[in-house]
């Protein structure tokens, strides 16, 4: 039965949060413009990051104000695509274009952020690490590779596109990662042509060393391409 009292959200034990008014949280989203389109809500649902295609850019909302703030404007180009997350400790935000460039956000700091990568190379959408020191990304093109950037701008290579196509002996693309509950592996799927015997791989990868382990290998369809961990593991 539900009352008509204020629905909240309760807070976690693990993360110290105070509670969030779901009924502010849908208030929130429901100013956002019919042309905008919802890239990242903070894990603490108090931010809001929306892509809108009237020229604005990407814009920033909070819960409660139905005020959306330019984010970064003048480096907002309209025929780029953008790529959002927000750290698991709600204090970062990560924008990628897809020239390859990577934008680092203090949250609350809204127009003055961190380059930390910048090349003409195309990339994924960016993945936290549990502890939001570090972020996974993928190569989209000619030399994928699933790397990990540190939020000093250091960039690291785990795999790359020549590894894969050595390993499987064909065109193959990857999927995922996801990274262990710990932060200390990566796991991702890789697809290669459907005349191959076993034309998908789950594979995980320690994010120090570089050590792969192959977990399975078999046909389409009999695993998903979005690998999730337990939280037991």
């Amino acid at each position: 039965m539900v009352s008509d009292a204020t629905a909240t959200m309760p807070s976690s034990p693990l993360s110290n949060r105070t509670a969030i008014d779901t009924n502010v949280v849908i208030k929130t989203l429901a100013h956002i413009p019919p042309d905008c389109l919802l890239l990242a809500i903070s894990p603490n649902i108090v931010w809001v990051v929306v892509d809108c295609t009237s020229g604005l850019g990407l814009e920033i909302g909070r819960a409660g104000q139905p005020q959306l703030t330019p984010l970064f404007a003048a480096a907002f180009d309209e025929h780029a695509r953008y790529a959002v997350a927000f750290s698991p400790n709600d204090q970062k935000l990560v924008v990628v274009r897809s020239n390859g460039t990577v934008w680092l956000f203090d949250v609350g700091n809204w127009q003055s952020p961190k380059t930390l990568f910048q090349n003409s190379t195309q990339y994924s959408v960016p993945i936290w690490a549990p502890d939001s020191k570090s972020i996974a990304i993928t190569y989209l093109h000619n030399d994928q590779a699933l790397s990990i950037l540190e939020l000093d701008g250091t960039f690291k290579d785990l795999l790359r596109y020549s590894e894969v196509h050595k390993a499987v002996g064909s065109v193959a693309n990857l999927f995922g990662p996801s990274w262990s509950p710990d932060g200390t592996k990566l796991a991702y799927v890789i697809t290669t042509d459907l005349l191959n015997p076993d034309p998908i791989q789950f594979w995980t990868i320690n994010a120090v060393t570089g050590d792969k382990e192959l977990l399975y290998s078999g046909k389409t369809g009999e695993v998903g391409y979005s690998p999730a961990w337990s939280p037991a593991w």
